[in-house]
């Protein structure tokens, strides 16, 4: 697998309508916050990054791999909570078999409790444990130079046909200010503003912080103070 220096990466939200029901649309409909860390970090390190989301525009499967597959780009990420993660599993499935090539790279609170078993159900090529800025950026940079992967912490990946799961991180989080990017001028001011347990949590209650989610590890904490002030300067970018 050969990536270039810089590379054109899709990331997907997938669509919460097609498994959650009894809910107002308006409801579940918020600024994918993970994406947008995520997004910010790889925009930082010189690649072109877009962002689908099926749940605000209501995508259907085809509409979400018409969409990233009109990208040509050489990496997708995609996120999932456990009831969203047949639905991801199944978008990979079909892009692997669309564009063969594609690197896949899977996030979210559902792989990163079950790495293994999550690339072992999905044809996806790694998983980030955890928070996935800094090692997205690290994963692409590692596979550009031809490195070995065993370096990456956090990181859950597949070599000569068998899985390998890397050490969890204990690093600083990515800068706050990288969020601040240009995915997240596509939502309308109308966007609700991101769920508060997407990205920016504050490590004071039992499931962010305890060991029964990550491990014996607190994989991203940011103080309270700062999760508030991203919710802001990303409900700024969207109104502009």
């Amino acid at each position: 697998m050969v990536l270039p220096r810089s590379c054109r990466v899709v990331l997907v939200q997938p669509n919460d309508s097609l498994v959650y029901s009894g809910y107002k649309r308006s409801l579940t409909k918020r600024t994918p916050l993970g994406l947008a860390y995520v997004a910010g970090a790889l925009l930082a390190a010189g690649h072109e990054v877009s962002i689908v989301d099926a749940s605000l525009d209501d995508l259907s499967k085809d509409d979400v791999v018409d969409a990233v597959l009109r990208a040509s780009p050489h990496v997708v990420g995609l996120t999932a909570t456990t009831p969203l993660f047949p639905q991801v599993a199944d978008l990979v499935r079909t892009l692997k078999e669309q564009s063969p090539d594609l690197f896949c790279v899977l996030g979210g609170p559902h792989v990163s409790s079950l790495p293994e078993a999550s690339l072992r159900q999905s044809q996806a090529d790694a998983v980030c444990l955890g928070d996935g800025e800094a090692v997205m950026v690290l994963l692409l940079a590692a596979i550009h130079e031809g490195r070995d992967l065993s370096d990456i912490t956090s990181l859950c990946y597949r070599s000569d046909g068998k899985v390998q799961q890397t050490d969890p991180y204990r690093v600083k989080l990515w800068h706050p200010k990288t969020m601040l990017c240009p995915p997240g001028s596509r939502y309308p001011a109308a966007a609700r503003p991101p769920h508060p347990a997407g990205q920016g949590v504050c490590g004071l209650c039992e499931r962010c912080s305890g060991p029964s989610e990550f491990g014996d590890y607190v994989a991203g904490v940011r103080r309270p103070v700062r999760v508030l002030q991203c919710r802001r300067d990303l409900r700024a970018v969207s109104e502009r």
